[in-house]
């Protein structure tokens, strides 16, 4: 993975995932949370750290 890539806040991140169609799905373990969106009839799940820094 290329060393140059911004880190992105949680809040930051999920409003951009929002912006590019992925939707809520559900909370995981501890203060995870999932989103959801479906490319081609195949699911793209991304889990995201809410507790990060």
């Amino acid at each position: 993975m290329p060393k140059n890539l911004p880190s992105l806040k949680p809040k930051k991140l999920i409003k951009i995932l929002e912006k590019g169609g992925c939707k809520f799905y559900r909370e995981g373990k501890g203060d995870h949370r999932l989103y959801i969106r479906e490319v081609d009839k195949q699911r793209r799940i991304v889990p995201i750290d809410i507790g990060a820094k």
